[in-house]
């Protein structure tokens, strides 16, 4: 299929996805030359991230039904699990550092960056994972290593978004985390 196609059921239904004058089913294709990985639903809108860029999908109405439009370049993410999406915060990670959204995508200042940068695997980008403690106000970025296990997570960032405040684990690479 197109990798680039975003598509939607008719309103109220799970089943019928065929546009035609008698639904709101349609499809739209993003106008990039990413391939799409996933969306986020936020505030009004849903983020759509391609693997090089993001895009946002607002709900217009008949006739049309949703509208779309690029918001960022350089942007985007391999592995749909790399992003955070809730009621205080959305960011996620990718070769370039961290992103948020707060109406805007703007990257995300992190002291630690470039340590994360060169200490993650990016050949396996696609395993990074990120959760969140709502306990503590953390999200946290389970990553392969480059000198940890293949085909693991053996290194954690993790960004207290209240304070401000970044910290990670370099315990099975030996380096300690000042």
């Amino acid at each position: 299929g197109d990798t680039r196609k975003v598509q939607w059921s008719s309103q109220e239904t799970v089943d019928v996805w065929t546009p035609s004058a008698t639904n709101t089913a349609g499809d739209y294709p993003l106008q990039t030359t990413g391939n799409l990985v996933c969306g986020r639903r936020v505030a009004n809108s849903v983020l759509l991230f391609t693997d090089i860029d993001t895009h946002q999908m607002d709900y217009l109405g008949a006739p049309l039904v949703y509208g779309f439009k690029k918001i960022s370049d350089s942007s985007g993410v391999l592995s749909p699990y790399a992003i955070h999406s809730g009621s205080e915060i959305t960011a996620w990670l990718n070769r370039s550092g961290f992103w948020v959204y707060d109406g805007y995508v703007k990257p995300l200042d992190c002291p630690i960056k470039d340590r994360v940068m060169r200490t993650v695997d990016w050949t396996q980008e696609s395993l990074i994972f990120c959760g969140s403690n709502s306990q503590f106000s953390e999200l946290i970025w389970w990553c392969p290593s480059v000198s940890g296990t293949p085909g693991r997570c053996t290194y954690y960032v993790a960004f207290n978004f209240r304070e401000g405040i970044w910290y990670d684990s370099l315990a099975d690479c030996g380096i300690s985390r000042n």
